[in-house]
């Protein structure tokens, strides 16, 4: 059975604590968005501009943090990087609640350069933890895991906010990062599976995979190429995001030109539902597919929900769209994982962060403007064909660049 696939995962030692970190990790970064935006306004009673400008100032120190602390990682390694991370962030999260707006933009922005780099990390551990074999279904798993933090999240910090206020909330989403970042000191993911070996050690070059076995992160570290093929991969990313945002926004204007602005919640989750389930089969299957090719297969898949006239039609649409969502975020990690050296990964895995943070800055206002002036059906096919159109001339470009650095054998 396919399937059997996760049971074979889930035998590697240390995996499932990996993951289950992994999925704890990224809460705070899933909710600070909309925790951030009801306490601006709810709390400090301002109005939604300065709200956004205190998320995208998280989102922007998000964006610097991610590819340097992944950096650090591969350089000194994981707890070196780590433990001024969760100092850093600890203060930060803290004093937030009770700073003046301007200020709070500040903490913001530094707290989201030091924050902990959970997403990068966690899916180079489990490129070093996994065997080869499974490593398509970890990082399946990964993307699946990581859709779930995003719908648990925002649920979570609105229903705390709901019960406690967002002051306790943001309190707690610092506590969640600091025990998480805590967990990952503690736990020490390896990021290399070649070790320098002391006397007596394994001297076989597979003792590592899927046992946790730790590196000297600071060895031999090789300059990171930006080659056509990796910058276009990356690229991906930011297109991903593009139909990501733009699926986000529209959403929102279609339930509104419905009257059914309260189905937000359920919608959005049934979408994700077919993300996960899109996850698990991509996973299991253990088939690679061209990243390139697989953000236009998730543009096709959008472009039919201009078709909903209710909100039951768009659920059911969303939801045939997400199966290729998960499979994207894969094929997109399997890609950096082949193109950029094992010492270089996290780094790289963060620059794709940081691309997909861009891309959803970016699209935000296009997609506005297209919603503002055409209205919802627009705005799905706006974004499909953003996404169809740089799918399929990122496929030329990388076909032909990546042709020239790998093996024939590893172009999907």
């Amino acid at each position: 059975m396919p399937f059997a696939t996760y049971q074979d995962l889930f035998k590697q030692r240390r995996l499932p604590t990996l993951f289950g970190i992994g999925l704890v990790v990224r809460l705070p970064h899933a909710a600070g968005g909309l925790v951030f935006t009801l306490h601006v306004v709810n709390t400090m009673g301002m109005n939604y501009f300065y709200a956004g400008l205190a998320a995208t100032a998280a989102a922007v120190g998000w964006g610097i943090g991610s590819p340097w602390r992944g950096r650090l990682v591969d350089k000194k390694g994981v707890r070196r990087t780590l433990i001024p991370s969760t100092i850093i962030e600890a203060a930060c999260w803290i004093a937030m609640p009770f700073l003046p707006y301007w200020w709070l933009l500040v903490a913001a922005l530094i707290q989201g350069c030091y924050m902990v780099p959970g997403f990068s990390l966690v899916r180079q551990a489990i490129t070093v933890m996994a065997p080869k074999r499974l490593r398509q279904a970890g990082l399946s798993l990964d993307a699946v895991f990581t859709e779930l933090a995003f719908v648990v999240g925002p649920l979570l910090g609105a229903a705390m906010v709901t019960w406690v206020g967002s002051r306790p909330t943001l309190v707690g989403l610092g506590v969640i990062t600091v025990g998480t970042g805590l967990a990952l000191i503690l736990f020490d993911p390896p990021t290399r599976t070649v070790t320098t070996l002391g006397p007596g050690a394994s001297q076989d070059p597979n003792a590592c995979a899927g046992q946790g076995t730790k590196t000297d992160a600071g060895q031999g570290t090789k300059p990171l190429r930006l080659t056509s093929a990796l910058l276009t991969v990356l690229g991906a990313s930011a297109v991903a995001a593009v139909l990501f945002q733009g699926v986000d926004l529209t959403l929102v204007r279609s339930l509104n030109e419905w009257h059914r602005p309260g189905l937000l919640g359920l919608v959005a989750a049934i979408w994700s539902v077919g993300s996960i389930c899109g996850g698990l089969i991509y996973g299991a299957l253990g088939k690679r597919t061209n990243p390139l090719l697989m953000v236009a297969l998730m543009s096709i898949l959008t472009a039919p929900a201009a078709l909903a006239g209710g909100p039951v039609a768009l659920a059911a649409w969303l939801a045939l769209a997400g199966v290729a969502c998960a499979p994207a975020l894969t094929s997109i990690n399997e890609a950096l994982t082949d193109l950029v050296p094992e010492e270089r990964r996290t780094e790289v895995f963060g620059w794709s962060g940081t691309a997909m943070t861009v891309g959803a800055s970016v699209s935000a206002p296009l997609v506005g403007l297209v919603l503002d002036h055409q209205g919802a059906r627009a705005g799905y096919l706006a974004s499909a064909a953003i996404g169809l159109v740089a799918g399929v001339a990122g496929y030329l470009i990388w076909r032909r660049a990546a042709t020239a650095t790998l093996a024939p054998d590893r172009l999907p």
